[in-house]
């Protein structure tokens, strides 16, 4: 039981709304208009960065003491899981002075408080990777064209 499709309704007789369109108080408004969205752009662009600099340097505070355990070579849970108490205590205590955040700032946050927890970590074991890749990267395969491919 499908709706019928109806032709579309024009409402303004053509002619009308090109006039309009072309009058001088209509496109002097509608520069306006962009004018004013481009400025709301940029206001909104200025406090998020503003914002994401505020939580930076948050973050920056946060200076996690670690004492080298022994653990055997790529022990990387066991190395890290005593200083995450810690750092979800100093996250809801930034959490707290930063004010109301939003769900992507309470995320950017986290993250940036994990990567300064993951650098502690690596200064203190010689094979704890922070943030580095486990190997180099190594080159894209790239497909090969069957077109090209020598059939004899």
């Amino acid at each position: 039981m499908g709706r019928r499709r109806l032709p579309p309704v024009k409402l303004y007789r053509v002619e009308r709304v090109e006039e309009a369109e072309n009058d001088e108080l209509f496109l002097s408004e509608q520069i306006r208009t962009q004018e004013a969205r481009e400025k709301r752009l940029l206001a909104a662009e200025k406090r998020r960065a503003a914002r994401e600099m505020q939580l930076e340097a948050a973050a920056r505070r946060y200076r996690p003491a670690v004492q080298p355990l022994p653990l055997r070579r790529g022990a990387v849970r066991q190395a890290r899981s005593p200083y995450l108490p810690e750092l979800e205590r100093t996250f809801e205590h930034l959490k707290s002075d930063l004010g109301r955040l939003t769900p992507a700032e309470e995320q950017l946050l986290r993250a940036l408080l994990l990567e300064r927890l993951h650098t502690a970590l690596a200064a203190a074991y010689d094979w704890y990777r922070a943030g580095k890749p486990a190997s180099p990267p190594a080159q894209a395969a790239k497909p090969s064209d069957w077109r090209e491919w020598d059939w004899d």
